[in-house]
């Protein structure tokens, strides 16, 4: 199993930058904080919304 993942000699390597993680991670959190501020601090008009979309 474990020589299905090693490189071969000459096989060119397609990985992502180093630090893609840190760039994605953190536009990620930004986005569930204020994801969760905005659910967790006025969930009534969020309620709304969602009951208005599904038109009951």
């Amino acid at each position: 199993m474990v020589t299905l993942y090693l490189p071969e000699p000459g096989m060119r390597r397609r990985d992502a930058t180093n630090d893609w993680g840190s760039k994605v991670g953190g536009l990620t959190l930004l986005v569930v904080a204020v994801l969760i501020l905005v659910i967790g601090v006025y969930p009534a008009p969020v309620i709304d919304w969602v009951v208005g979309l599904s038109g009951v």
